[in-house]
């Protein structure tokens, strides 16, 4: 988070105040795999080694912590390197879990408090890793793919139990997601925000829960 900017609030009556707002810096890093390039990422400088793992354990990559030989940063961060195993074979589909209707409430009561660098710039997605009713993780990012990521890499990297977790996100749901979440063995994807019909057909398709316009007081189950 930077220090903060100044700028101008203006209304319709015409009042012109200034203001100062703390901004969130965008930290732009390439990583390679094995020598080869893999990606490039603009998101925040943290939680970094997580973001690598992530990435390659939603892309299908890698499967468990020891696919990971290490994980090594130069150039102020902006350059990742990753020495892996070799692609494993085709993610099996994720185990159904049996969630409870208060872990979803309590997630979106949770998101409701938010963190603070959202409350103090309101421009970063957040992504929450549970297992049942615990949160074990909360990402930050202003990309959402990232702040998955984050939370997915978090787990490989802990050696949590990633078929008995689940995520609460604050984005929108797209295909892309539940691929991502699929690979990595996430049976339940929760959402504050809506999904796409793509995203809905997958997770039908993939076997994961898909829950979405989660809230305090309310929840939609699309799948599961």
């Amino acid at each position: 988070m930077s220090a903060p900017f100044p700028a101008r609030a203006v209304t319709p009556s015409g009042a012109d105040a200034a203001v100062e707002r703390p901004l969130v810096r965008e930290h732009r890093m390439t990583m390679t795999v094995n020598g080869a390039p893999c990606a490039a990422f603009v998101c925040t400088r943290a939680d970094l080694p997580c973001l690598a793992a992530g990435r390659l354990l939603g892309d299908g990559r890698i499967r468990c912590r020891a696919d990971v030989r290490s994980i090594t940063f130069r150039a102020e961060e902006s350059l990742c390197a990753v020495t892996a195993a070799d692609a494993p074979a085709a993610a099996p589909a994720p185990v159904p879990i049996a969630w409870e209707r208060e872990w979803i409430f309590a997630a979106a009561r949770r998101f409701a408090e938010a963190t603070p660098l959202y409350h103090a710039t309101a421009s970063v997605h957040l992504a929450f890793l549970w297992r049942g009713d615990r949160l074990l993780y909360t990402a930050e990012d202003i990309s959402r793919r990232c702040a998955m990521e984050k939370a997915l890499g978090f787990a490989l990297l802990h050696e949590e139990d990633l078929p008995a977790c689940w995520l609460y996100l604050s984005c929108r749901v797209n295909a892309d997601l539940v691929r991502q979440a699929a690979n990595a063995g996430i049976a339940l994807l929760v959402s504050k925000s809506t999904p796409t019909a793509d995203a809905v057909e997958l997770a039908g398709a993939l076997g994961v829960s898909l829950i979405c316009r989660a809230w305090p007081d309310r929840f939609e189950v699309y799948n599961g």
